[in-house]
């Protein structure tokens, strides 16, 4: 599995797209993973939303997403409370994504947390913006390669502060 991509389209091309990340792991718990139960170092959950995190990102490649995870391995690990602080190597990556993981579970997990609700009025508590910018950092791409490492921020424009 080299490539990886999303079951389901994540927003139109003219819609605004808000991503709680707490929303999309709690989406993500009740997904079945099929890998044994003496092999679970890292919650299925967790992968999928890191997972999802990167290809939101730009990350297309199981070693680039691997690789990413990796470099904000003490961030996701405050922000979940994980008891391992690091993360797997790209084949486990691979193998969770590829055999653990069901793609119509996924593609649902998606749907709920992607789409806007179509019916009701959004509560004000819901109504915060979060602009995403991200872009490569200088000197890290490699000659003959298209990708480096990335920087992320986030930034709250209501309260004028940068989230990460």
């Amino acid at each position: 599995m080299q490539e990886s991509s999303l079951p389901f389209t994540l927003v139109g091309s003219d819609e605004p797209c808000v991503l709680a990340v707490g929303a999309l792991s709690t989406a993500a718990e009740p997904l079945v993973d099929r890998r044994k139960a003496r092999g679970r170092h890292y919650p299925l959950a967790l992968i999928v939303t890191v997972a999802v995190l990167a290809k939101l990102v730009g990350y297309r490649r199981v070693e680039s997403v691997a690789a990413w995870a990796n470099l904000r391995c003490h961030e996701r690990h405050v922000l979940f409370g994980t008891k391992r602080a690091q993360m797997p190597q790209h084949t486990t990556w691979s193998r969770m994504l590829g055999t653990a993981l069901d793609v119509v579970a996924l593609e649902q997990v998606g749907q709920q947390v992607f789409c806007p609700p179509s019916v009701g009025e959004v509560p004000d508590r819901c109504r915060s913006t979060v602009a995403l910018d991200g872009k490569p950092m200088r000197g890290t791409i490699p000659r003959g390669h298209s990708r480096g490492v990335h920087l992320l921020a986030a930034y709250a424009p209501a309260q004028g502060v940068v989230l990460f």
